[in-house]
């Protein structure tokens, strides 16, 4: 276990890994972050919100914009997790650990100001390449007719031969899909009860 308590959030490593060195270990995490939000991984994103959007399931494309710029934002430009992010970070000059002096005046706020500003326009050229690809995506005349294999619904076939879902709680979840079908198809609206 780390001894410093400032590294327990959510983007440092505390505690030791069997196989990995902590450098190992964060950079997986950072990659992990790096990879699911490519500008391809987003248009993915994007294309599957566009196509669900004409079924059941709606997607509030502002929203899915706004949240995606702050997760992949907060990661790439402020070096945090989405949860421990936000607009703009505040700093005081005073709030310093213990044993470190407070920074004068005339470093701290210049310093600060011009970190800010660049965030802020790292963040907005951020959404503005993000807007250029959903523009392009509801612009696509198939948008409402995307699909790829994770909108796929799953078949019986798939349930018995995908590794997936052979762990206890995919077969659990299942059984119960199984049951909602059932009811919905007027099959199993009450047990059976044995004849007298």
């Amino acid at each position: 276990m780390d001894a410093d308590l400032n590294r327990y959030d959510l983007n440092h490593v505390t505690t030791g890994h069997p196989r990995m060195s902590r450098a190992e270990w964060e950079r997986a995490y950072r990659l992990a972050w790096k990879r699911y939000y490519t500008l391809d991984h987003i248009e993915t994103i994007l294309r599957r919100a566009a196509a669900n959007r004409a079924e059941r399931i709606r997607v509030s494309p502002s929203n899915l914009m706004f949240l995606i710029t702050w997760f992949k934002g907060c990661i790439g430009i402020e070096g945090l997790h989405p949860l421990e992010g936000g607009g703009v970070r505040l700093k005081f000059r005073r709030d310093r650990r213990h044993g470190m002096s407070v920074e004068p005046a005339w470093r701290f706020y210049p310093r600060y100001g011009a970190e800010t500003v660049a965030k802020v326009a790292r963040c907005g050229s951020l959404y503005a390449r993000l807007w250029l690809i959903y523009a392009k995506v509801a612009r696509d005349p198939e948008r409402h007719r995307y699909t790829d294999a994770a909108m796929t619904p799953v078949t019986e076939h798939d349930a018995e031969e995908r590794e997936l879902f052979q762990a206890r709680g995919a077969q659990d979840y299942l059984g119960q899909q199984r049951r909602l079908d059932e009811i919905r198809r007027g099959e199993s609206l009450a047990p059976e009860r044995p004849a007298a």
